[in-house]
């Protein structure tokens, strides 16, 4: 029925588990009666630069046996199932510019306890998709894993670090639409957010037919890089149109000026505006196709921008107008963006970082999106939201700054190595990274840890798990919100939420309670301190009611109104920095 040409996308702990309080899943803290090290579950990670037999990957014991139980090369087309194989083959490729997926996995599942560099699920099956980076091999990625957990029943959750910025931003592409398919009980994926949050990446407006969206794209490297690509989307079945311009600063005028494009009509041509310039010197090729995307129904217009020569005190710009609806645009990631080079005033629009969740898979409706935190603070290149839906992205943040992970020893990342351990006689490296790419993974091995309690968990459990448990303070505001999502981790109280709302919450025989009493329909609690988290739970495991108090003191009481609760049996969960344990 259709063709969707496949795009590139980029590749995108010690501290880390200490503050989103993953050590205490590791360590069983108590009430806790044993370490959650996501036993009986698989992890999956498509990425790119494997060296699939780092010790990080062998079981803690006595590190003889390799964890990972499949090795699929998309890059060469071989797939591997047994340790003398995979062990051989080592590497997906052979030339690494960081050894991202080493990186990445280690975060997420790395065992070797002979470092302070290891990941959280610890004793999970792994399976490993060396990509090419394409995005229509993600999702094939994607379904050779959850094939692979199939195969042998287990929970299964997938780490893809990996997108791109151009697209909708609305989930409806090709790889949005097969990745979401296959996500379900049991069946989870989580992805990077994103690494364009400083960056200008993105510009919109919403048109009023006496207003135009008017921008220039400026390449940052244009020594090395003189051109990039441009993706322009309006609303449903909404008709904009889009001229191309050369502009002077100096005579305050435009100089060249392409005809204007309907974003609804089918469009497919090679131009350069030279052939419309009213001075020499205008060497600017540009190749543009347009049309109405049949999934929804929004009208696109994706240009090829490529600039051989513009004369001095002359910028290249894009104008778009039309009588209603919000246009949004999207540059290259990285190499170029949207400035209004100080002309405001005259009606020209800067960029912004608005609506940089990463496409292909960040931006799918229930996936896991994950930003990336300091100890406190956002870190700055952490993309943000919302989509084009309005939904709101990412949905939980996570360490992702100076994150000591294990990666190759390849001798082109002799840069990278920060510390080693020989083990047998064979040196292994451990680097350090930061983007979301590392809090993404991260929030991997948490929910692995996760599913070995609940095998069943959906999106919608998830997020119910953030809304209740995850941290708000100062930094974060209110919450969800774009930029934070529901705010940072919390591993430690997410499994302490869901061991509450299982049947056999026997499995805890020392529990973490507080004092409290309850009369004229008002539950009265104390003995909890900080940042507290309060929820319902009626009999049949519905949440009734869930609420966040800021700053409580140890003697201070919190209330609840349950008068208008229907007469019956309700389990209060109450969680907070510190609370009274009694025995």
């Amino acid at each position: 029925v259709s063709i969707e040409v496949s795009q590139k996308v980029d590749k995108k702990m010690k501290d880390a588990r200490s503050i989103c309080k993953a050590q205490q899943l590791i360590d069983g803290v108590s009430p806790l009666t044993r370490p959650y090290l996501a036993e009986g579950v698989l992890v999956g990670i498509v990425d790119q630069e494997f060296q699939v037999n780092h010790i990080n990957f062998y079981n803690s014991d006595d590190q003889s046996t390799l964890r990972i139980k499949r090795f699929l090369n998309q890059d060469n087309g071989k797939e591997y199932t047994d340790q003398a194989s995979i062990e051989a083959a080592k590497y997906d490729v052979s030339y690494m510019e960081s050894g991202h997926a080493t990186h990445v996995l280690g975060m997420a599942a790395g065992s070797d306890l002979t470092t302070d560099y290891y990941g959280t699920a610890q004793k999970a099956e792994i399976v490993a998709v060396g990509t090419t980076g394409e995005d229509a091999d993600l999702s094939d990625g994607v379904k050779y894993i959850f094939d692979s957990a199939d195969e042998v029943g287990k929970p299964c959750v997938i780490n893809i670090s990996m997108g791109g910025l151009l697209g909708p931003h609305d989930g409806t592409e090709t790889c949005n639409r097969v990745i979401e398919s296959l996500i379900g009980p049991g069946r989870l994926v989580v992805a990077a957010a994103g690494n364009s949050g400083d960056q200008p990446m993105h510009v919109g407006k919403t048109l009023n037919g006496n207003d135009s969206l008017k921008t220039f794209v400026d390449l940052y490297y244009e020594f090395w890089y003189n051109y990039t690509l441009i993706d322009i989307w309006g609303e449903e079945n909404q008709d904009y149109e889009v001229s191309f311009v050369v502009y002077s600063k100096s005579g305050d005028s435009i100089v060249a000026a392409s005809p204007f494009f309907k974003a609804l009509n089918d469009t497919s041509v090679s131009i350069n505006l030279k052939k419309y310039a009213k001075k020499s010197g205008v060497d600017v090729s540009l190749d543009i196709a347009a049309g109405q995307n049949q999934y929804n129904n929004r009208g696109n217009i994706y240009v090829e921008y490529t600039k051989d020569d513009i004369p001095s005190n002359c910028y290249f710009g894009i104008i778009a107008r039309g009588d209603s609806g919000t246009v949004n645009m999207w540059t290259y990631d990285q190499i170029a963006g949207f400035t209004d080079n100080n002309l405001s005033s005259r009606g020209w629009s800067d960029g912004d970082a608005d609506l940089t969740i990463g496409t292909g898979v960040g931006d799918t409706r229930n996936v896991i999106t994950v930003g990336s935190t300091t100890s406190k603070d956002i870190s700055d290149f952490s993309s943000k939201g919302p989509l084009t839906t309005g939904q709101t992205k990412p949905e939980i943040t996570a360490p992702g700054e100076y994150i000591i992970s294990s990666i190759p020893d390849k001798n082109s990342l002799s840069y990278y190595r920060e510390e080693s351990t020989t083990v047998n006689g064979t040196t292994y490296y451990y680097g350090e990274m930061s983007g979301t790419s590392m809090a993404s993974p991260y929030c991997t091995g948490v929910v692995a840890c996760w599913l070995e309690v609940n095998n069943n968990l959906t999106y919608e459990d998830i997020m119910e798990i953030f809304q209740n448990t995850a941290k708000q303070d100062s930094y974060t505001g209110s919450v969800p919100n774009n930029t934070w999502g529901y705010g940072k981790l919390d591993a430690y109280a997410g499994l302490l939420y869901i061991l509450g709302n299982k049947n056999d919450v026997n499995d805890i025989t020392e529990q973490q309670k507080v004092i409290g009493y309850f009369g004229n329909g008002v539950a009265h609690i104390a003995g909890v301190s900080g940042d507290v988290r309060i929820s319902v739970v009626d009999m049949s495991g519905k949440t009734v009611y869930s609420g966040t108090y800021g700053n409580v003191a140890m003697d201070d009481e919190v209330t609840i109104d349950m008068s208008d609760m229907p007469n019956g049996i309700y389990v209060i969960n109450v969680n907070g920095e510190n609370i009274k344990l009694i025995k």
